[in-house]
Order: structure tokens, then sequence, then C-alpha cells
């Protein structure tokens, strides 16, 4: 059998708690990833926007690796 199926209405319980968790979890990141890329255009529109090192150098290599 496998061990990963719950067996007790605890165990379903605390199995459905964790999945609403970690959608949750994964929303958020989302949520903040849209947050981010909207204060980034923003930024953009009134010319005040400046890259990190990250992006610069993920521009960088895309111009490279097209």
């Amino acid at each position: 059998m496998n061990s990963r199926i719950p067996r007790t209405a605890a165990e379903m319980r605390q199995f459905d708690e964790t999945g609403y968790s970690r959608r949750r979890i994964a929303e958020q990141k989302k949520a903040e990833k849209q947050m981010k890329a909207a204060q980034a255009a923003y930024q953009k529109e009134l010319g005040t926007y400046r890259p990190g090192m990250a992006e610069r150098l993920q521009t960088l290599l895309h111009k490279f690796f097209k």
C-alpha cells in the first residue's frame, strides 16, 4: 500500500491543510511576482527605472544566446 494515502479523519484533515497551505503559498509568490512586474512597469513609464545587476546580466545573456 502507498503510505502517502491518509487513512484516518485526522490524517485527511492534515493532508487537506497541507495542500491548501501549499496552494496559498504558491498564489502569494505569484502575486508578489506580478506586483514586482507592475512596479517595474510603472517606474519605466516614469523614467526612474534602474534594473538590478541580475536583470542586466540576464538581458546581456539573452542578447548572446538567442
